[in-house]
C-alpha cells in the first residue's frame, strides 16, 4: 500500500503494539511535529504480517529524505532524490531523476543537448518556424485543409485551402511556389468528333458526341472512350440544358459531364457569355473635334453616353481618322460623368493602337478594354478619346459626328486645358461611337445530381428562330459548309469598318476562314484583317496585305471567278475590320473555325 499523507487520522488507542492474526494490521502512532526528524518507518501489511505505522505530519520541513514509495498531493521539495513516485503538484528547483513520465508540461526552452525533451509546444513552434515563446502550428492553421507549404531553405508559409472543385498546381511565380486553379471551360482533349446530330428530326435541337479518345476534367482526371452522348436544349439537366430555356441568338457551351461514383457519362448544355451592342450613335457623320492640333488646342475629346444594360464594358468603336503623319499612340478611356464633364479618372483604360497605322479616310476601329468595368443600366458615363502624339498642326487626327440630334442621350466635350463643348460645330454636337457589353456574364455550370466533373468541348449556335446551326467538330477544328446559316456580312460602306460576327464566332475566339461569292465579273480586292488592321490597301494586289492575317489585312482578287476562299484570319472580341470595295461582291461566309 502507498504511504498516504492523511491530515485527519483515527488512530488506535495509544498503547504498545500487540501481535495479530495474519492478515489483521495494528497502529502505533507517531505525531510529527514541525521541525523533528520523522524517526518513522512503514512495514506494508503483508501474507508475512508485520506492524503498520502510521506518520502524521501535519506541516513538515524536511532538508533531506529518502522516499521509497510516496503520494504528495502538494510539496515543495529543494532537493531531492526520489526513486519512484507520483508528483501531482510540485516545484522542483533541482533534481536527479532516474526515470519519469511527463505528462504535461515544459522541460527547458531549448532542448537541443544530447538527451534534452522537447515537449509537443517546443516541436510544433519549430515546426510552424514560429520562436517557441511565440505562435505554434494550430495559430499557423486557419481552417480545415490548409496547407504548410517550403518557401525557401527552413522557410514555410501557409497556403489557405482553395475552393471545393479545385486542384493544386505548382507554379513558380506564386508566393509559395503553388497555388490552387479552378478547371473550368476546360477543352484539353484527343480524338473528339462532335457535331449537330444526323438524324432529320434531332439536328436543329441536339448535339451529339460521336466519339472522344479522352478528356481532361475539371478535377485533373482523365477519363477515357466516350461514345454517342447527346444532349436536347429542350431537355433540362444531364442530356439537356443545365438551367432556364433555351434563348434565341445565344452561344450554348457543350460539356461533357461524368458521375466519378459508378462512371456514368453524358452531355450538357449551358449558356455562354454574350457580346453585345449597348449605346450607339451610328448617324453618318461629317464634322467633328481635331485632336492634339496647335491651333485648335485640343487635347482630347469626349462623348457622353447611357449604358442600356448592367454588365462589364468590353469594347468601344470610334470613327476617326489622321491628317499626316502622326507617330505615336491612341487609346480611349471610361470615366464617371461628374456635372456633366469626365471625372478624370479613368473607370477602364483600352489597348493603344498605333496612330501612324490610321488611314486618312475614316475607320471604324474597336478599342478593347482587356480589363473591364462594369457599368450600370441607366447611368452616364464618358468615353474619353486621346493620344501621346506631338501636337501639330500638320499632323494630328479627328474623331468624326454630326451636329447635335443623333444622341439624345449625351454630348461631345473637348478638353482645351479645361472640358468645353465641342467647338467644331456652331452648336452642340454628338460624336460616332458604340459600345459594347458582355450581356451574360460567364456563370457557374448547374451540374445535374451526382455529376461532379465536367470538361468543355465544343460550342453550338442557337439561330434567331432557336434552331441549332449546323457544324461538325474534329478535335478543335469547326467545319461550317457553304450554308445561309453561316452568312458574315454583305458589302458595306467602303470604309474600314469594324463587321459584328457574334454570330459566326463563339465568344473567346477562334481562327476564321470564309468563302467568297462573287455577283459579276469585276475585278476588285476584298481587305480583311484584325482589329488592329486599319489601314488596309485600297488597291488591288497590295502586296502588305498579306504579311499577316491578324495584324493586317487579306486581299483577294477574282475577276470573272464566282467563289474564292480566305486563308484563316484570327478573330477575338468577335469582330473583324475589313474594307469593302466593290459592291458586286455579294456575300461573305464563314467556311471554317479553329477553335
Amino acid at each position: 500500500m502507498a504511504f498516504i499523507w492523511n491530515p485527519n487520522p483515527n488512530p488506535p488507542a495509544r498503547e504498545m503494539p500487540q501481535a495479530v492474526p495474519p492478515g489483521e494490521v495494528t497502529y502505533q502512532v507517531h505525531v510529527i511535529a514541525n521541525s523533528v526528524d520523522p524517526k518513522c518507518t512503514v512495514t506494508y501489511n503483508t501474507s508475512n504480517a508485520g506492524y503498520d505505522e502510521l506518520c502524521q505530519l501535519p506541516s513538515a520541513n524536511i532538508s533531506v529524505a529518502s522516499f521509497t514509495n510516496a503520494t504528495f498531493d502538494n510539496m515543495t521539495i529543494n532537493t531531492a532524490n526520489i526513486g519512484a513516485t507520483t508528483i501531482n503538484v510540485a516545484n522542483i528547483q533541482t533534481a536527479n531523476i532516474l526515470n519519469a513520465t511527463i505528462m504535461y508540461g515544459y522541460v527547458g526552452s531549448d532542448p537541443t543537448s544530447n538527451l534534452g525533451i522537447a515537449t509537443k509546444h517546443y516541436v510544433d513552434a519549430a515546426m510552424a518556424n514560429v520562436p517557441t515563446g511565440g505562435s505554434d502550428l494550430q495559430n499557423i492553421i486557419d481552417a480545415k485543409g490548409d496547407l504548410l507549404v517550403g518557401t525557401g531553405f527552413h522557410t514555410a508559409a501557409r497556403l489557405p485551402v482553395g475552393t471545393a472543385g479545385q486542384i493544386l498546381t505548382s507554379d513558380s511565380s506564386a508566393n509559395v511556389g503553388v497555388k490552387w486553379i479552378t478547371i473550368t471551360g476546360v477543352m484539353t482533349f484527343q480524338g473528339l468528333w462532335v457535331r449537330t446530330h444526323h438524324t432529320p428530326s434531332l439536328r436543329y435541337s441536339q448535339v451529339l458526341l460521336r466519339h472522344a479518345d479522352e478528356c481532361l476534367m475539371d478535377d485533373g482526371s482523365v477519363i477515357y472512350d466516350w461514345n454517342d452522348l447527346s444532349a436536347d436544349i429542350r431537355v433540362s439537366g444531364a442530356g439537356g440544358l443545365d438551367v432556364g430555356t433555351q434563348r434565341p441568338s445565344r452561344w450554348y457551351e457543350v460539356y461533357a459531364i461524368r458521375d466519378s461514383s459508378n462512371g456514368t457519362q453524358n452531355l450538357l448544355l449551358h449558356e455562354a457569355s454574350d457580346i453585345v451592342q449597348d449605346a450607339s450613335n451610328s448617324t453618318i457623320s461629317d464634322l467633328g473635334p481635331t485632336i492634339r492640333k496647335v491651333t485648335s488646342s485640343s487635347t482630347k475629346a469626349a462623348q457622353s453616353f447611357v449604358a442600356g444594360n448592367t454588365g462589364p464594358l468590353t469594347s468601344a468603336e470610334l470613327e476617326i481618322s489622321k491628317t499626316g503623319s502622326p507617330t505615336g499612340l491612341i487609346w480611349v478611356t471610361v470615366e464617371a460623368d461628374t456635372a456633366g464633364e469626365p471625372s478624370g479618372t479613368a473607370l477602364a483604360t483600352s489597348r493603344v493602337m498605333d496612330v501612324s497605322r490610321l488611314p486618312t479616310d475614316k475607320a471604324r476601329v474597336r478599342f478593347i478594354f482587356d480589363t473591364n468595368t462594369s457599368v450600370t443600366m441607366g447611368t452616364s458615363y464618358f468615353l474619353v478619346y486621346q493620344g501621346d502624339y506631338t501636337l501639330s498642326d500638320a499632323n494630328y487626327t479627328t474623331w468624326w459626328g454630326m451636329i447635335a440630334g443623333g444622341y439624345a442621350d449625351g454630348i461631345a466635350k473637348e478638353f482645351r486645358g479645361g472640358w468645353v463643348t465641342c467647338l467644331a460645330f456652331t452648336g452642340n454636337q454628338d460624336l460616332w461611337f458604340k459600345t459594347f457589353i458582355e450581356s451574360t456574364p460567364v456563370t457557374a455550370v448547374t451540374m445535374p445530381t451526382g455529376y461532379d466533373q465536367k470538361c468543355l468541348i465544343s460550342y453550338v449556335y442557337n439561330n434567331h428562330i432557336n434552331n441549332f446551326k449546323q457544324y461538325q467538330q474534329l478535335n478543335r477544328t469547326i467545319v461550317l459548309g457553304y450554308s445561309v446559316d453561316w452568312k458574315a456580312f454583305t458589302p458595306v460602306t467602303g470604309l474600314v469598318e469594324a463587321i459584328d460576327l457574334r454570330s459566326i464566332v463563339p465568344p473567346p475566339g477562334a481562327t476564321i476562314q470564309f468563302h467568297l461569292k462573287q455577283a459579276g465579273t469585276t475585278l476588285f480586292a476584298v481587305p480583311i484583317g484584325g482589329i488592329e488592321s486599319t489601314d488596309m490597301p485600297t488597291g488591288e494586289g497590295t502586296a502588305d496585305g498579306i504579311i499577316s492575317a491578324n495584324l493586317r489585312p487579306q486581299v483577294f482578287n477574282f475577276p470573272g471567278a464566282t467563289v474564292g476562299a480566305t486563308a484563316e484570319i484570327a478573330v477575338e472580341n468577335q469582330v473583324l475590320l475589313t474594307r469593302m470595295q466593290n459592291t458586286a461582291i455579294s456575300l461573305l461566309y464563314a467556311a471554317m473555325l479553329r477553335i
